[in-house]
Formats: structure tokens, sequence, C-alpha cells
């Protein structure tokens, strides 16, 4: 069973589901919603981390989180996903960046179930004592 501080970064991963979920219901903003899935996809290696005894460093670079896993890095389809989530931290709050749209948007949330079943495989959650 993982430990109650990875549980507590996958709940707050969920938080930021469930207002992407609300974001999509009601047709965006879009660009809040991609911002969120950075969030969601950020507190998801993080708890892959804090499961391993890997304290995270406050940072929202996805691809410097994955260069503290040890041994095998995690596979190539995670790290490209986590390059291109990566900069919907800060690109999406700010003026002066093109509009995300829908299908921006759907391409992005493809990109987080990478990283979200990834991290959910790294971290095994049973109800099972």
């Amino acid at each position: 069973m993982p430990s109650s501080h990875t549980l507590q970064w996958l709940a707050k991963a969920d938080e930021d589901i469930r207002v992407v979920e609300l974001l999509h219901e009601a047709g965006g903003p879009w660009s809040m919603a991609t911002y969120h899935l950075q969030q969601a996809a950020e507190k998801h290696i993080k708890a892959v981390l804090v499961e391993l005894g890997i304290a995270p460093p406050k940072t929202h670079d996805l691809v410097r989180l994955l260069g503290l896993f040890p041994g095998t890095p995690p596979p190539q389809p995670v790290e490209s996903a986590a390059a291109l989530i990566g900069v919907y931290a800060w690109l999406t709050r700010y003026p002066g960046y093109p509009p995300i749209d829908e299908t921006h948007f759907l391409n992005v949330q493809k990109e987080f179930e990478v990283i979200r079943e990834w991290a959910l495989k790294e971290i095994p959650v049973t109800n099972n004592p």
C-alpha cells in the first residue's frame, strides 16, 4: 500500500483532474484545462518520487523531475509526454501566447494519460491488506 504522503499527492492530482473534467464539460477555457493537466502530471510524477523515498523539489519542470529517478529512467513515451506538457505550467497562464483550442487540449490530454498510466503502475494502489 502506498504511503499516506504518496496518497496525498495523488489526491491533489485528482483535484486537478476534476477541474479538467469540469472545464471540458463547460467547453473551456482550454488554456486553464491544459494548465491543470500539467499540474496533475506534475503531481503524479511527484507521487512516484515520494513513494521511492525522494523528496520532490519545488519545481514545475517535469523533465527535471523525471531526471531524479534512480536506476532505470522512466520509459521514453513518459519522457516525451513530460517534455510536451511541461510548458503548460506557464504558457497558458500569461498573455501573449497563442490561444489553445479544444483540439489542442485533447492532444495534451492524451499525453497526460501516458504519464498518469505510468505513475499508477509505479504506485500500486490497492485496497487489499
